[in-house]
């Protein structure tokens, strides 16, 4: 199996100005994403997919593929995030190698690991090939009903198939199979500000146990 990782970061985001190259104690949030992608041996490339001139400045600072402006059509903040991996993908085909496999790995989930990635690869493997994987973990959101466990999908990590994604048109589909994370750090998505304060606190406690 190819498999070709493939990072989307938009420049324009609502709900967190500029978030995927806002630096997160030091370091720009999408760098986060990139060097643990490249703590895998596995990828045929890793290929950023961008609207911003800046990001591909720290794409390339990582030596990794980031070889275009992401064209307006699918830069918007209403543009499927599998028209914008269809784009890299028919790129990369055409440009270097056809793929077996995408790993979607959002520059949101800075606490990612190299050990989640090789477990979401596993779980690929022990179904064949033949399903999609996608990480959830446990809702924080109180549930109205007592004792009862709500599980979102949380960003960290998506694999499918070629074949799949151009069947469903999508990552999350009936072909899905979880992968939990239940460490909270790593299945923090930073989307909202209070996410961003969360991962600095994280960040912090780590630093100070040193």
């Amino acid at each position: 199996m190819k498999y070709l990782a493939i990072i989307p970061a938009r420049k324009n985001s609502h709900r967190l100005r500029s978030k995927n190259k806002k630096k997160l104690m030091g370091t720009p949030l999408i760098e986060y994403t990139i060097k643990t992608a490249k703590k895998i041996n596995l990828f045929e490339n890793i290929l950023v997919s961008t609207d911003d001139n800046d990001i591909i400045k720290i794409a390339k600072k990582n030596k990794v593929l980031a070889p275009w402006i992401r064209p307006k059509n699918l830069s918007g903040p209403k543009v499927s995030t599998y028209r914008v991996v269809k784009h890299a993908l028919d790129w990369y085909e055409n440009e270097y190698k056809k793929i077996d496999a995408i790993f979607l790995l959002q520059p949101t989930s800075p606490f990612r690991t190299k050990k989640n990635i090789e477990e979401t690869l596993k779980l690929f493997k022990s179904h064949k090939f033949k399903k999609s994987i996608i990480s959830i973990s446990k809702s924080q959101s109180k549930s109205k009903l007592k004792n009862s466990k709500v599980f979102v999908p949380n960003g960290l990590t998506y694999l499918i198939s070629k074949k799949l994604l151009l069947k469903y048109r999508s990552f999350i589909n009936k072909d899905n199979v979880p992968y939990l994370i239940n460490n909270h750090k790593e299945a923090i998505d930073i989307d909202y500000p209070r996410d961003w304060a969360k991962a600095i606190k994280m960040l912090q406690k780590k630093k100070n146990e040193k």
